[in-house]
């Protein structure tokens, strides 16, 4: 978690949440994980819940519960 980056407000970002302190909400994404400020959520995702978290235009996280993944299966 140390090599956390700070998370981009412009983009979204899904994942997993991971970790959360008194300052920071940690979300692993791929293999990196990005730590968004605790400050800006009315309510921190619950941890190892999967969500994608955007941003309002004030600054504001909003989170969502990220898009299932698609993958191929087979149905006979």
């Amino acid at each position: 978690l140390y090599m956390a980056q700070q998370a981009d407000k412009k983009q979204t970002h899904d994942g997993v949440i991971v970790h959360a302190d008194n300052n920071q909400v940690y979300q692993q994404i791929g293999k990196n994980f990005v730590m968004h400020a605790r400050s800006d959520f009315d309510k921190v995702p619950e941890i190892g819940s999967a969500k994608s978290i955007s941003y309002s235009a004030q600054g504001k996280a909003v989170v969502a519960a990220e898009a299932p993944k698609l993958t191929r299966g087979r149905s006979r």
